[in-house]
């Protein structure tokens, strides 16, 4: 049996359910810098891998790059995570004609600098996907001068920044209030990500975008919505716990019990 509800890792593509509204804005928005706000679990990593691969379907004129932050303490983590994930997308940035082997060991910053300039050459804009901003604090209580030449870099016209993280990240303005320029977030457009709307929810429940839909009775759907408040972690947890087949090999969900809604 393939339970097809997804929980612990990020999705993309046909397992990506919603957020429609949100992508148009994200992708069209003339702002540089967005700082995209949402609890834990609600979809913030599967959200910029989904913009990632709109943006390469697009064919437009951004190219987009990847950037996890997640256990970085310092610049030159920073640095060489941004190095690594300019490997794993060698082949979309090979309009640039950049020699990526020669950007290891630089600093973010160079790096940054160097590739938004090769791609506006071309014709292209950056569309830089931070996660895991949080990482940040740690960084402006240890080196406040490199942090401060970041938040230019990111707010240079010459890319777009799309920064995902918990509330928790403005801590960066208690600590770069001091400044004498703007704190870190000043020039950040901010978006907040919800749970799912009603009708994406449901299409979550039932996998309306699977090759394999599950049949779901209306009563079940309206506990699933009622106990998960349409969040899409809580969704998939929830209806993997209640997913079964019947003996043609039809996923169905049964109604939940007191001991599936134990956390």
């Amino acid at each position: 049996m393939r339970i097809p509800y997804v929980v612990g890792r990020w999705v993309n593509d046909r397992s990506h359910y919603g957020r429609h509204r949100l992508f148009s804005y994200l992708l069209n928005t003339p702002d540089t810098a967005t700082w995209i706000v949402g609890a834990r679990r609600i979809g913030k990593t599967s959200l910029l891998r989904q913009l990632e691969l709109l943006a390469d379907r697009a064919g437009g004129p951004l190219t987009p790059l990847f950037w996890d932050m997640q256990g970085c303490e310092s610049s030159g983590d920073l640095s060489s995570e941004l190095f690594l994930a300019i490997e794993d997308s060698e082949p979309r940035l090979a309009v640039t004609g950049l020699h990526i082997a020669e950007l290891e060991g630089m600093d973010a910053l160079v790096i940054l600098r160097r590739l938004s300039r090769a791609l506006a050459a071309s014709g292209r804009q950056l569309l830089l996907l931070i996660d895991e901003a949080e990482a940040l604090i740690n960084i402006a209580q240890r080196e406040a001068a490199w942090l401060a030449r970041l938040r230019r870099a990111l707010q240079d016209p010459a890319l777009k920044t799309m920064m995902a993280s918990t509330k928790l990240l403005v801590r960066l303005n208690e600590l770069t209030a001091d400044w004498p320029t703007s704190p870190f977030l000043f020039g950040f457009n901010m978006a907040n990500l919800w749970s799912l709307d009603a009708d994406s929810a449901v299409a979550l429940i039932e996998q309306r975008q699977s090759d394999h839909p599950v049949r779901v009775e209306a009563e079940v759907i309206e506990e699933i919505l009622l106990h998960t408040h349409r969040h899409p972690y809580l969704i998939q947890f929830l209806c993997q716990r209640l997913y079964e087949e019947d003996s043609s090999g039809q996923g169905y969900l049964r109604p939940p019990t007191e001991q599936d809604l134990e956390p």
